[in-house]
């Protein structure tokens, strides 16, 4: 069943490393700089919108984290994102919900771009959510499934 009327904001869609521009991190005056360190670097712009429209908010997870697994551990994404918080449980089904939606949409562009092995991967994933698997993203937030 659909979400109901979600907040609608601004969505990207495709938001993800390779969509994004760094730069080196500018430390305050007479604050040691550490260019290669954790703190060392800012998000300078995010490019890449044909994409975008908009949404509800649990739909941009649906697609920021869909090949993140190898960058991004779920649990501290969503402590920083959040300020320390976890997302609840409806927001967590409602982003399991337009992962689906989003797997449904790449069965049609994966051919074109990734062939039919990517097909398969995606059609996979939309009967493993719909068996009440929850997405990746919130596969540690409890009452995330479908089912």
């Amino acid at each position: 069943m659909a979400p109901r009327r979600p907040r609608r904001v601004l969505l990207h869609h495709d938001l993800s490393l390779w969509n994004a521009l760094v730069r080196p991190r500018t430390a305050p005056a007479g604050a040691a700089r550490e260019p290669d360190g954790p703190d060392g670097w800012e998000v300078a712009a995010i490019i890449d919108f044909e994409w975008c429209g908009v949404g509800s908010a649990a739909s941009e997870f649906s697609t920021v984290m869909k090949s993140m697994g190898d960058c991004m551990h779920p649990p501290a994404f969503w402590e920083a994102y959040l300020d320390g918080g976890r997302p609840d449980a409806a927001f967590a089904r409602e982003g399991t919900y337009h992962t689906m939606l989003y797997r449904l949409t790449l069965t049609n562009v994966a051919p074109k771009h990734w062939g039919a092995a990517a097909v398969r991967r995606q059609v996979n994933e939309v009967e493993r959510l719909l068996k009440g698997a929850p997405a990746w993203a919130f596969k540690d937030v409890d009452g995330a499934g479908l089912a």
